[in-house]
């Protein structure tokens, strides 16, 4: 009972009648005064007066629309958090491909090309160079855009992290394969 949020107790209510009226309160929505009589073997014209008595039916809704609004302030909380921890990986893979965009358009094709290369495979070393810095600038186009759904809450947690790992999967295939041409340049 430590996150429940109870209405006041009354005036005229006994300490051992509000202690009641928590415990009939945590039975739910669903709550009735024969299910409670039955679980706090009190009998249930006892409980059914001191209920009428006592304004059990207003309060115990009261109780439950506090519990929802915690719940639901809990939950967008919880989505607060888990969407900042996304942003926070997007933003890492982020940096991480810029970093690997800004290496690719340092390269001087001078530096891959070996005086062996005919004029076709400089071609070909180039053009290929220039795919993945065109893939590269995809997947930073498609990170800002996951960002932005994000932000604007317009993705589930499920699709955000399903988009986070297949960009790291693509983002790490195109740093293979660059690799492998880096070393066949």
């Amino acid at each position: 009972m430590n996150n429940l949020i109870f209405p006041v107790q009354l005036k005229n209510e006994s300490n051992s009648h509000y202690s009641l009226f928590k415990w009939y309160c945590t039975l739910g929505p669903e709550r009735s005064i024969k299910r409670f009589s039955n679980e706090s073997n009190k009998s249930e014209r006892a409980l059914y007066d001191m209920a009428k008595k006592n304004d059990w039916t207003a309060r115990s809704t009261e109780f439950d629309l506090t519990q929802s609004e915690n719940q639901y302030h809990e939950s967008e909380t919880f989505k607060s958090l888990k969407r900042s921890e996304y942003i926070d990986v997007l933003l890492q893979i982020q940096q991480q491909l810029l970093e690997t965009v800004d290496y690719i358009s340092n390269i001087k094709l001078e530096e891959i090309f070996t005086e062996e290369d005919n004029i076709d495979t400089k071609i070909t070393k180039s053009t290929r160079i220039l795919k993945y810095y065109a893939k590269f600038i995809q997947i930073i186009e498609k990170l800002d855009h996951s960002t932005d759904q994000l932000l604007s809450s317009n993705k589930t947690h499920e699709d955000t992290k399903k988009d986070i790992n297949a960009l790291k999967l693509e983002s790490k295939k195109i740093e293979k394969s660059l690799q492998i041409s880096a070393k066949t340049a």
